[in-house]
């Protein structure tokens, strides 16, 4: 058993808090180990506020991003999930207008999530769920100051300070006073430079996954085409009879015309013909574990459309569960969002997730034998998340209490083969994006553990470490 003793001075004084939580040992601990550093509030450094108060009016047509609380990740945006809003809701709200540079939190949901805004997000505007700060003190860098959030000296101030019963939110005053080491700038320059590069890294992967869809798109000749939506059409009741559907969503022009735009250029097959289909499983959460097994279990969270799974918020299960092996990932499965509003959102499975487990929420593609030689793997990757297999999967899944999508619909799917040469250029670039995609995560990590390390040791031997990590990758970082 684990518990704190707390004078009631300190919960007069400090806090005004009573929640044990609140008092947890090893939050106490953090907090004390950070107080040994010489340190200095947001508030002194920075000007915080959060975004819009009011609902966005979204706009496809627009360039300006929303960014939202699922869009910061571990220093770097995934604008997978944003939207775009009118240039006319962003000129009435221009005190959330992000600048270059701002640090963005997640404080609605998922809490403690950061990212510095640059150039590769702009223009961009943002809603009430992530804190703006915006460094008014040139002495602090701003990657510096999103790492160190990041780190758990950072995440547990932004977690601990969070309140709310059924979904957390951290209020901007409590974000203001929030601490930060006073580190020397050539050291916060450091963590700013190795921030830097991977942003690069993220930059190029993003270019390989456009290049590759590029590619696919030109293939199966929906380069450049925009669906239309039309308000009305006819179909014949024997068209509803064959479908077993007659939800008019189901029968938009749109769906036919984007299968009917690769007939008679590419062989299509069915799902069933070239894949087995398994739905995961349910396990409970008595048997999650917060530190890092050999056993993970992905959920919907944790798929993405950027190609690479979000390991960060994986789960992992104990001893205690026990599993059968044979309903566990293996290497080039694909696992997709059967239900709920992310539904199609799919991710290729790499030596990192073999043996793991998935939900119920999610299925798992497996190539047949016979197929293998006729797909590669990172084709099939581009290939589900293309507007190809999406609005397959848009046309099919059922509206009921949430979408989902039947074993049956799944069979269904059309997935088209390429010439093996051409799937393999497409896979080729897929690979390079995800090396750089790991490249750019590894630099991450590494400048959060230095700033970590700086805080228990101190600079010099955090700077010392760094520099030795970054020489095992092989990357050259300006110093």
């Amino acid at each position: 058993m684990q518990f704190s003793v707390v004078t009631k001075s300190a919960l007069e004084n400090i806090a005004f808090r009573l929640d044990p939580e609140y008092y947890q040992p090893n939050y106490l601990h953090l907090y004390k180990k950070l107080l040994l550093k010489n340190h200095v509030a947001l508030k002194d450094i920075s000007t915080v506020t959060d975004g819009i108060h009011e609902a966005p009016r979204f706009d496809s047509e627009s360039p300006i991003n929303l960014i939202s609380a699922k869009a910061p990740k571990e220093n770097y945006f995934d604008l997978s999930s944003s939207g775009k809003i009118s240039v006319e809701h962003d000129k009435k709200n221009p005190r959330t207008r992000l600048q270059i540079n701002d640090v963005i939190l997640s404080s609605t949901g998922t809490i403690g999530n950061c990212a510095v805004a640059d150039e590769s997000i702009m223009p961009a505007n943002c809603d009430r769920d992530v804190g703006i700060i915006r460094i008014k003190n040139k002495r602090y860098k701003p990657r510096f100051i999103s790492t160190f959030l990041l780190s758990k000296y950072g995440k547990f101030q932004s977690i601990r300070e969070s309140t709310g019963n059924v979904q957390l939110h951290l209020f901007i005053y409590k974000i203001k006073e929030i601490i930060i080491p006073d580190f020397s700038e050539n050291f916060q320059s450091s963590i700013e430079n190795i921030c830097s590069e991977a942003n690069k890294a993220i930059i190029c992967s993003a270019e390989m996954y456009y290049q590759a869809e590029h590619m696919l798109l030109s293939e199966l000749g929906l380069l450049n085409w925009k669906p239309k939506h039309r308000l009305s059409f006819v179909k014949k009741y024997s068209d509803t009879d064959i479908a077993g559907r007659i939800d008019a969503e189901y029968f938009q022009p749109m769906y036919e015309e984007i299968l009917n735009r690769s007939t008679g250029k590419v062989k299509t097959y069915k799902a069933n013909e070239i894949f087995s289909f398994r739905r995961g499983d349910f396990i409970d959460t008595k048997y999650y574990c917060q530190q890092k097994t050999k056993r993970a279990y992905l959920r919907i969270k944790e798929l993405s459309n950027n190609g690479t799974i979000n390991s960060s918020e994986v789960i992992y299960l104990n001893d205690s569960f026990d599993g059968s092996p044979s309903n566990t990932l293996k290497e080039n499965d694909i696992v997709m969002a059967i239900i709920g509003d992310t539904i199609g959102k799919s991710n290729l499975i790499l030596k990192e997730f073999v043996g793991s487990y998935f939900s119920n929420n999610t299925g798992r593609f497996r190539l047949r034998p016979e197929a293998k030689d006729s797909y590669d793997a990172f084709y099939l990757e581009t290939l589900f998340h293309s507007i190809y297999i999406q609005s397959q999967i848009e046309r099919a899944k059922a509206q009921t209490g949430q979408p989902k999508i039947s074993d049956k619909e799944v069979q269904n799917i059309l997935i088209p083969c390429l010439p093996l040469n051409k799937q393999r250029q497409i896979g080729e670039n897929i690979k390079k994006a995800i090396e750089n995609k790991n490249q750019s995560k590894y630099l991450l990590d590494i400048a959060k553990r230095g700033v970590e390390m700086a805080i228990e040791k101190d600079e010099a031997i955090a700077e010392r470490w760094i520099k030795a990590e970054v020489k095992k990758l092989g990357v050259e970082v300006a110093s």
